[in-house]
This record gives C-alpha cells, structure tokens and sequence, in this order.
C-alpha cells in the first residue's frame, strides 16, 4: 500500500508538463546580481558595475540566500566566460524558502559558459607538409580541438590498415612491412588511442606501449574489450588508429603532443592561421552540481537560463580504462580476470547533477561538448530539462539515472547501494521532465550513443522532443536485459511509471546496428510510449524496439513512417535468451505503420494486434494529428484513434464506490475523459466499483479497460454489469486482465454499465481508462491475420490466386496476405482474399481435422466464421459448422499448413487483425 500511495503524484506532475511547463511564479522581492566578462570582481555587481565572474557571484549568493524572501537572479551579460575549474555547485548553493536562484542571460543577450581555451601564437613547423604549431603547456590534455567553431579532425590512419593480426593477451601484432611496420619508433606511442565499431558498439582504447612487434594496449581496457568478445562487441582489429604526429598527414587534421605540449595544426585550404579561432577544451565539466553532495545535504532551487554551454573534453577512451562500450553511452570495466569488481559506469555530462532537486535547465544552449551533456544522476528528483537545444556532442545528449544493480555483474554505486532496488529510497532518480528539447549531432565520436538516456528511473516523462540526425537510438529507457529483475525482486519505487510520448524522432540508426527509434530494457510498470512520431530508421532493427526483460508498458498511438529508411521492422519484443530475458506483458495496439514494415518478433506473452498498415503515406486524420503534435514547440492531440471504435462513455457522467483520499486527481471523471495522462484511483484494496450514466436507454456490447499496473495488476476477479432498472446484472465475468483487457458479450440495452472488482491481489485498483461499445463488428478493410506465436500470415500457397491450399508464411507485403471480412448474419464472416476473391475453406467441405483452402463462394455454411476474441486483442476463428479453430498443423510456431482442429486454448490458436488502411 505504502509503495501505491508514493507514486501516486507523479500524474498531476504530468499533466501540468505536458503542454508548457509554467515559470515559477515568485512572490516577494527579487534580489538582482550582474556579471559580465569586462566586469569585476571587486565591482558590487550591479547592472552599472558587474561582476566579473560567475564563482564571484555564486559566493556573493551564498551570504544571503539563508531565509529568502524572492527570488535571487543572477544575469550574465554577452560575452565568454572561460572556467578554469567546474562550477561547483553545492547544498550551500541553494534556493531557500521556495524561492529560486536563476543564472539567465540578460536581456537578449548570449552568454557562453566554455570549458575551452583559445589558441593563439602558431608557428609554421613544418613548411613541406604545411605543419604549423602552438605550444598549449602540459598541465592538462585535450582530446578535442574546434578551428571556427567546428569540431577538426585528429590525426588518424586510414580505416582498417593492412597487415595487423590480433594478440588478444596483449593487444596487436604489428605488420611485417609499412609505416606501421615502425610503430614502436613513433615519438610519443603512449598518445596513440585505437578504436573499432562493433555491431552497436565503439571499442575505443589506448597504447600503453609498443615493443618486440607488438602493440600492447592499457589495462584494464584491455581485459574488458576482450571479455566482450564472446558477445560479438569486444575489439579484434584496429580499425582507426590516431592520434600521432606521424598520422598528421591530412589538411584539416591536428595532434596535441602530451610530452612536449605543442598542438599541430595542417590547415585547410585557405584556411589563415592568424584569423581562424582555435578553441581547445581544457575542462570535461562545466557544472559540477552537488557531486561533494549527500543524500542529506542536496541542491535544491537553482535554475538556469537562456545560457550557451560549451567546450569540453572527455579523457576517458585515453585512459587506462578505455572506452568499452557496452551500450547507449555505459561502459564497461573489468578490473581483474574475474567476473567481480566489474562496474558500468555511465558516461559524465558537461552539466552533471547529484544530490539534486529542484533544478531547472531552459532555453539553454549545449554543444561542443566531448562527453554527454546534461546529466541527473544519484539522488536526484523532481528535476526539470524544457525547451533546451543540444548538438555537437560526443556522447549522450541527457542522461537521467544510472545503472548500477549488483556487486558482482555491474557494480554497486558510489554510496554501495543498488540503482534498481536501493536499501534507501532516497537515492531513487524520480519524477524527471523532459520535455520540448532539441537533440541533434550527438554520438559524434561515440558511436552507440543515444538522444536521451534513462537507467533505473522512476517517473520518467520524456514528453515532446525532437532528436534527429544521431548514430544510434533515439530514446532508450532502462537497463539490466531482464537479468536484474531476475537478480534481485523488482522494486516498484524505484523502477517504472515511465511516459515517452509525443516525440518526433528521425534520421537515426545512421552508423550504429541493432537499436531503434525508442529502445527499452527490463520491467518498468505502468510505462507508456504514446503519439511519437517516428521516421527514417537508417539500420536494424525496429522503430519501436522492446528489448530483453522489458515488461508491463503499453505501446498505442505511434505512427512509424516507413518510407524511406533502411529497415523492414517496425516493432519487436525480444526474446532472445532464458526466459526472464524475454520481453514479456507488453499491449502495443492501435499504432500506425507503414505497409512496407512488419513485425520482427513478439513472444506470445506480449499483445500485439490491431494496429493500422498504411499503405503510400495515406495516413487518416488521426494519424496526421499525431504527427503534426509530436516533437519540441507542438501540442496535443485532439482527435480519437476511429479504430477503437466510438466510445460511448464519452461525455457521460461517471461515478465510483470510492477515489482515493476523495482526491478529484484520482476521481472517477478521470477514467472516462479520454485523456492518456488522467486515471481513477479506489480508496481501498478489497475491490469496489466504477460506474458510468449513459443518460439514456444505450446498446452496448464490448467494454475496454486500461488498468494502471505500477506494480503489477490489481485486479483480480471482476464483472461487466448492466442496470436493468431494479438490480445489477453481469453480462461478463474475467479474471487477471491484461494491460489492454478488451471484453465482448452479447448485445444489452440498459441506461449504466459497471465495472464491479470483486477482489483484488492486494493493492488498489486504478484505471487509465474504462470505455464501451457497440460494435457491430470488425471495421470494414483489408487485414493481415496473424499467428500469435510469429506473427506468420495466413497465405495462399505460393501466392496463389487460384483455388490452393493455405499456410501459414511471413510477411512478403504481397496483396494476397491480406483478407476482407464479409459479414454474413449473427456475427459470423466470410473471410474472402483481396487478390483472388476465394473465401477460406475447409478441404472438402469437412467437419473434421482437415487442410484449410481458398475456395469459390458456393453457399455453404462452412465458408462462414466467427472471431471470438481473447480479451487482449487476438481472436480465435471458429468454423460455423465444425465448431473447429484455424490452427497451424502439428501446432507448429514456423511456416506450415492450416487446418481446422479442436480449441485447445493454444497461443497458436490465435490469431491478430492489422488492418491496411
């Protein structure tokens, strides 16, 4: 009951996110501080006499920000400001009172916060090769250097060099003959960094030494590529080699001497060396928020405005742990020969954030950026990203939790406590927003990066983002590959409640395999993914990609755009491995897609059924609003998918045995308003019941629920009832419901419908929604009718438009794949094929176990069948005569004959509708 109640809140934090998130609305009087970069810091900060400095300023608010009365604004004029260190922000930094610190640009001016420092004074070095070079000192190292504003090349080989062999010991055999053939006599090979791209992976390590013909690579970067070997993503060959002077062989590319501290530069063509700005990234961190912070001492209340962020490094690929990828911006490190005392570290962000809440990041600007850019990590809670633009990143563009959930497999994190099932609660990443942000030209360096990330992560909303032209995935949420859920008990404070929605995501998978539009791993209870629009996948596999272990998230409303790209899947459930990998009790209905896409794979414990193909971009009005509202700076959808049907709860009046705390979040309106956001909550764990007043005399005959299941399904046994004018009658009675519970019974009718829980399995029950219908039957169109366990197609063999037996065979986007329903009387159909127009028919005329054919229409009554459905969205077709099921032969889950067999209750046995629009 406890674990209900705490995430209760988070849908009145949504529903305020989901169009603009307000200001703050201050009360009292403002305090005002300036900094500008001609300032002072002897100055008193005034408007007229500035600070110099954004520490000045920082310190000034620490004096007096004990008992605020206002807010305190820090305005930064136009201008750079260079840090020497990180912004160190801590508890001592914070809002008090519930008032806010803001750092804002002033005016209209661009303020630039910058980890770099220019380079000046070049020299020409070389006059053969057009060499030039500055000398930088050695009291720090760069990966990174911008002429002009433009990330420049370092120096590199070209991709895959002849004539390397692999040492998986040490490292590399050098080649017998060649440039790298001397490798050991190059001057500084300890700078020489290595990386390969691997499936979804970037290797990325660096030369310790070279010696006796052989490359020989740090530890413990090293141990850990190669323990990924047996998974296909360690390292084997030196794709890319760089960083050396002797690789300085292309305009355009430099080198940055870690011994001698001079930076080479081999310009562009008429690029002017005394003209050109060249900025070098000294810091990895522009804002180290709370990071000396505990779960006692957090920064609360400070915000940030209108503020360009840029210039940083990132030292980690070059380091003794390298760069070995794991996925999604993680890497992996093996410090010893054993499986213990290995860790995933998440990659740090320009702005990273601990401890943390109440932090607001707005109309920002990120970019130039050698590591990921904004991160809320440990602790953290109730934070906002809205309306930000980042590009130009080398890594993640946002990162929001982490993903540290056992000793032994993937580390504890810093405080000793798992991320996924912490033994204190304050450490849980909760109740983030982010929302309208801009995210493009990420993974610039690192490949299997992401748009935004999320780890363990309660309350999750990432609502209306653009993320466009990246490497990899769009949006991936989780972590663990089910394998943490099978660990240790899953933990519904902690982990789920997840909302992606409303984004526009395209351009992606352009280098990187195996990811998708938006990606999820393991159990995330009451998650959704809904009105994303998604487009222009580049690589395998899946616009919308439910990787292992992910469970309990419901997928409807999405338009996938298939029409140009590089993939012919659009969804995918994965079950690769034992079967606590498996993605299982997913409901992804009533989606578009387009007609050239099909479905990868989804186990049979997943529902995947009654989604839309479109066929030449002719999408209906629905589809197009949701198209037209996804993505930074778009609203909402107004409009109603037409294929559920019209619900005739719409407008009504609802009540209900009880809402909780009698709270009108939780009332019964919210279950029938038809927003996505909004749900009825009982007050009580035994049961009760929902009802809704048609008004008037209404027919009804299907009755839809989605049930709120944060930490798994409330709803134990229940009734559809109907007042009849002196009592309540069932018309239907189920028990354990799915996410989606779609539930059919004969026509009624009555003037109220209910919904009676008549127990439960211990908590509260809660409905998203609770909707009903009269359905005369299926909509008319085209349908692919699909085999639960493959999602194999009911066709003809051969493709055959003559009178041929019937198989079961995957999606080869051939109109003879798709079937008309003919309603004939009492809700049975003739099912006709759209290129023959032969009806499906048992062999023969047979009542008993026979081969299932196309055959003319002749009459008879065993060309008619009825679709019983399962509750989840899949149907069972049952032969008007023999009583007998469409069933593949010898149950078989891969291509085979159909016949009709006795109901068993099979998963084979049923069978999903997509209809072409």
């Amino acid at each position: 009951m406890k674990k209900w109640i705490s995430s209760l809140l988070v849908l009145s934090m949504a529903a305020i996110c989901m169009v603009v998130i307000p200001d703050h609305a201050s009360a009292g009087t403002p305090i005002h501080y300036y900094v500008s970069p001609d300032g002072s810091d002897s100055n008193p900060g005034t408007l007229a006499e500035p600070f110099a400095t954004i520490e000045k300023a920082r310190d000034v608010v620490r004096t007096v920000n004990g008992s605020m009365t206002g807010d305190i604004n820090i305005y930064l004029r136009g201008g750079t400001y260079t840090l020497a260190a990180p912004l160190q922000l801590t508890s001592q930094d914070s809002g008090t009172n519930g008032y806010r610190i803001v750092y804002r640009n002033y005016s209209s001016e661009t303020p630039v916060i910058s980890g770099g420092v220019p380079v000046t004074d070049w020299s020409l070095f070389d006059a053969t090769n057009n060499i030039y070079r500055a000398y930088v000192g050695t009291d720090f190292y760069s990966r990174h250097l911008y002429v002009d504003g433009v990330r420049a090349v370092r120096a590199r080989s070209e991709s895959t060099p002849a004539g390397f062999t692999l040492d998986a010991a040490n490292g590399f055999n050098l080649p017998a003959t060649g440039m790298y053939a001397n490798m050991a006599s190059w001057g500084d090979p300890s700078d020489i960094e290595i990386n390969e791209k691997v499936q979804w992976t970037i290797q990325w390590g660096g030369v310790d030494h070279i010696a006796n013909g052989k490359i020989y690579m740090k530890q413990p970067f090293w141990r850990t590529t190669q323990y990924h070997t047996q998974y296909a993503i360690g390292m084997t060959y030196p794709q890319v080699i760089e960083n050396a002077y002797e690789l300085l062989d292309t305009n355009g590319e430099w080198y940055l001497s870690r011994s001698s501290g001079y930076l080479y530069y081999k310009p562009l063509p008429g690029q002017n060396m005394n003209t050109s700005s060249f900025i070098l990234p000294k810091l990895e961190r522009l804002i180290d928020g709370n990071h000396s912070g505990s779960l006692d001492n957090l920064l609360e209340n400070v915000q940030f405005q209108g503020i360009t962020f840029s210039y940083t490094t990132y030292l980690q690929p070059g380091s003794d742990e390298g760069y070995a990828d794991h996925q999604g911006g993680v890497i992996h490190i093996k410090a010893t020969d054993e499986m213990t005392g290995a860790a995933n570290r998440l990659s740090s962000s320009a702005l990273d954030f601990k401890f943390s809440e109440g932090i607001r990041i707005e109309n920002c600007t990120v970019s130039h950026i050698g590591t990921s850019g904004i991160a809320f990590d440990l602790g953290s809670r109730n934070n906002v990203i809205h309306n930000n633009h980042l590009e130009d990143i080398s890594v993640n563009g946002i990162n929001i939790g982490d993903v540290n959930y056992d000793e032994t497999k993937s580390g504890l994190n810093e405080l000793g406590m798992s991320d996924r099932n912490p033994s204190d609660p304050r450490v849980i990443v909760s109740n983030h927003v982010v929302s309208h942000n801009t995210i493009t030209k990420i993974g610039n360096e690192i490949y299997g990066a992401v748009g935004i990330f999320g780890g363990f992560v309660k309350n999750l909303l990432i609502d209306h983002n653009t993320i466009y032209d990246i490497p990899y995935s769009g949006i991936s949420v989780g972590w663990g590959w089910g394998e943490a859920d099978y660990l240790a008990d899953y933990d519904a404070d902690a982990i789920g409640s997840n909302t992606i929605q409303y984004n526009r995501i395209y351009d992606y998978m352009k280098v990187m395999f195996d990811g998708g539009g938006i990606y999820t791993l393991g159990q995330q209870n009451g998650s959704k993914i809904q009105y994303n629009y998604i487009s222009a996948q580049h690589n395998m596999y899946t616009y919308i990609y439910l990787d292992s272990g992910t469970a309990q998230y419901a997928i409807e409303d999405n338009v996938m755009d298939g029409q140009i790209g590089n993939t012919d899947y659009w969804f995918m459930a994965n079950d690769y491995g034992p079967a606590h990998f498996s993605a299982r009790d997913n409901d992804c209905q009533y989606n578009y897609y387009s007609s050239n896409l099909e479905i990868f794979k989804t186990p049979v414990v997943n529902a995947c059924t009654n989604n839309i193909s479109v066929s030449g971009g002719n999408w209906d009005a629905h589809a197009l609003n949701i198209m037209s509202s996804a993505g930074a700076g778009n609203g909402t959808v107004s409009t109603k998918n037409p294929w559920k049907g019209g619900d005739l709860t719409d407008g009504r009046t609802a009540t209900a045995s009880s809402y909780y705390q009698n709270l009108s979040a939780f009332s019964p309106a919210q279950a029938i308003d038809g927003l996505h956001y909004t749900r009825w909550a009982s007050d009580s764990t035994s049961g009760g019941w929902l009802e809704v007043d048609f008004g008037t005399p209404t027919t009804f005959n299907t009755t839809r629920m989605n049930e709120y299941v944060n930490e798994g399904s409330q709803i134990k046994q229940y009734q559809i009832q109907y007042w009849d004018g002196l009592a309540w009658v069932n018309v239907y009675s189920g028990e354990n419901p799915h996410v989606y519970q779609t539930d059919l019974f004969a026509p009624v009718t009555a003037t109220k419908v209910r919904l009676n829980i008549s127990m439960t399995n211990g908590g509260v029950p809660s409905l998203w929604s609770f909707e009903a219908y009269n359905n005369a039957g299926i909509a008319q169109g085209s349908y692919k009718l699909m085999n639960r366990p493959q999602h194999l197609l009911v066709t003809p063999y051969a493709h055959s438009v003559s009178p041929e037996n019937l198989i079961q065979w995957s999606d080869d986007k051939s109109n003879d794949q798709y079937w008309l329903f003919v309603p004939t009387s009492n809700g049975y159909y003739k099912i006709v094929n759209k290129a023959s127009g032969l009806l499906v028919t048992p062999s023969g005329h047979s009542a008993t176990s026979v081969q299932l054919i196309q055959w003319a229409d002749d009459g008879n009554m065993d060309q008619q069948w009825q679709l019983i459905p399962t509750g989840d969205g899949y149907y069972k077709i049952k032969n008007k005569v023999s009583g007998l099921v469409i069933t593949p032969l010898n149950h078989a889950t891969g291509p085979a004959n159909l016949i009709q067999a006795a109901d068993v209750d099979g998963f084979d046995q049923q069978w999903g509708l997509d209809l072409l629009q």
